[in-house]
């Protein structure tokens, strides 16, 4: 079995478009899967949620979901970066990115220590 993987979309949805495109076109992938951080940088946050929830692809929480989704100020992503700040997720995004597992099983968090 084939497995397509994708990571750090980053609300990058022309460049999500053409990847999914490609994988499309392959032909030999039987899933696709997200590795997290969909959103932040680009100002397509909502669109690729969207897309990737209309496709039926699932994976796990990244620091940009889990920190544009609850405010939470992880390691790696600040909610008062100007990525984050000016490309917010709706709620319907937001929700769902809250739902996603967590590769520390802390539900999107650091785990405890981690700054």
């Amino acid at each position: 079995m084939r497995y397509a993987l994708i990571s750090d979309v980053h609300a990058n949805l022309p460049a999500l478009e053409a990847v999914l495109a490609d994988i499309d076109a392959r032909g030999d992938a039987q899933a696709i899967y997200h590795l997290g951080d969909l959103v932040g940088y680009a100002p397509w946050p909502n669109e690729v949620v969207a897309l990737l929830r209309e496709r039926g692809i699932v994976g796990i929480a990244g620091n940009y979901g889990s920190t544009t989704a609850t405010d939470y100020p992880t390691a790696a992503a600040r909610p008062t970066a100007p990525a984050v700040r000016n490309c917010p997720t709706s709620p319907t995004s937001g929700l769902w990115s809250t739902s996603l597992p967590s590769p520390s099983g802390s539900s999107g968090r650091c785990p405890s220590g981690w700054t």
